[in-house]
């Protein structure tokens, strides 16, 4: 096939966003002769200015998706539009395969990709050396782009003498000194401690409001997802299985493997013993005896008789002294153990049917092992979904 480069001068429309994708396939053959889809038919938009985190276990996708979106993979199918500017498009007699240098993008990796026999200075230029920039603006930015990152005083030093978040920051620096509208992010921060991890991600979210540039960034660490992100798209198997706001995310899964892969979930699985159009009557011997719930609200609606999973968070769990009466459920449980994690508690208690749930608390409750509890939950907190083929 004939890759027509020239035609990467594409159709500009205003307030497009900053990448679209539409109708992306990517396969690899394993050397044992099986197909393998790490992106199965993903069409999303990127506004301009916004920070989108693809978030996901390892081989659901996410990193071979913001690869396409660089370049340094090729789809099968589809197309990627980067600020209305086509880079990708294998349809038509026109094929587009915009390189990655000529996207107009940054990109930083997991190892920074830091040259280790260049000072940091001279690594920051080199997108400007590559771009034939002159020598005394090369200067000024490569200047510039350091004292934004806050690491001006390293600037003769070799990669190999900073610390691993300095590494991270001169790596920003080089992907912002080119002044590029989209940053890719693959996991950047995974080689740092948790502490530098933290204070990057403030110092990251603090630049990207400042400079507004456009980010892509992959992670599998759900805290780094919920902090950073204007939308989350959760991946699963090569597809998306929610793009959302981090609190819809959160709230309001679309599915049990988001709900169960997002934060902590507690998961009881019982059977329908009754339904109308908006509610379904389940039943789970020595647990639940015909509680009414809402319906599901996403997915299939299952039908009498069929298994049901319902979900609901540890912190919307209410320990209560006697029988509630309202809307939601009512467990009796055993205490089985406390932990002190610093800003709250946790209590794991044991239900009738062997069962563990856990229950946030403001401290451990001071309970012997085996003592009964009694725990509450509204129905509004509570999430149903039906059984689906590969849950």
């Amino acid at each position: 096939m004939t890759i027509d480069q020239e035609h990467e001068v594409a159709m500009v429309v205003t307030d497009t966003p900053a990448v679209r994708v539409k109708g992306l396939l990517k396969t690899f053959r394993r050397a044992n002769g099986t197909t393998v889809t790490p992106i199965d038919d993903v069409t999303l938009s990127i506004e301009k200015g916004e920070f989108l985190v693809l978030l996901g276990p390892s081989g659901c996708g996410k990193t071979t998706l913001l690869r396409c979106i660089a370049g340094l993979e090729t789809p099968d199918r589809g197309s990627i539009d980067i600020l209305g500017r086509r880079v990708f498009d294998r349809a038509g007699s026109r094929p587009v395969m915009v390189p990655p240098e000529r996207r107009r993008l940054g990109m930083i990796f997991q190892s920074y990709a830091l040259w280790p026999h260049l000072s940091v200075a001279k690594n920051v230029a080199y997108p400007l050396e590559a771009a034939k920039v002159r020598k005394a603006e090369r200067q000024e930015r490569v200047a510039r782009a350091l004292e934004l990152v806050g690491v001006s005083e390293v600037a003769e030093q070799l990669p190999g003498r900073l610390s691993g978040g300095q590494q991270q920051r001169v790596a920003l620096a080089r992907a912002l000194v080119a002044e590029p509208s989209l940053i890719l992010f693959d996991e950047p921060l995974s080689n740092v401690d948790a502490k530098v991890r933290e204070e990057l991600r403030l110092h990251l979210l603090e630049m990207q409001h400042r400079i507004g540039f456009t980010a892509v960034y992959v992670t599998h660490d759900q805290v780094e997802a919920m902090e950073l992100a204007d939308r989350i798209a959760v991946l699963r198997n090569g597809k998306i299985a929610q793009l959302a706001a981090p609190d819809v995310v959160y709230d309001s899964p679309a599915s049990r493997y988001v709900a169960k892969f997002i934060g902590t979930a507690n998961e009881l699985s019982a059977e329908v013993v009754g339904r109308d159009e908006t509610t379904v009557t389940v039943s789970l011997p020595g647990v639940l005896d015909r509680v009414r719930l809402p319906a599901p609200e996403c997915g299939r609606q299952p039908a009498v008789g069929e298994r049901v999973y319902v979900i609901w968070r540890p912190e919307r769990t209410t320990i209560v002294g006697s029988a509630r009466t309202g809307d939601g459920i009512v467990l009796e449980a055993e205490y089985l153990l406390g932990r002190y994690l610093g800003a709250f508690g946790e209590t794991i208690a044991t239900l009738r049917d062997g069962s563990e749930v856990r229950v946030v608390t403001p401290k451990p409750l001071p309970k012997e092992r085996g003592a009964g509890l009694r725990l509450a939950v509204a129905a509004a907190d509570l999430r149903v979904f039906a059984e689906e083929a590969g849950a």
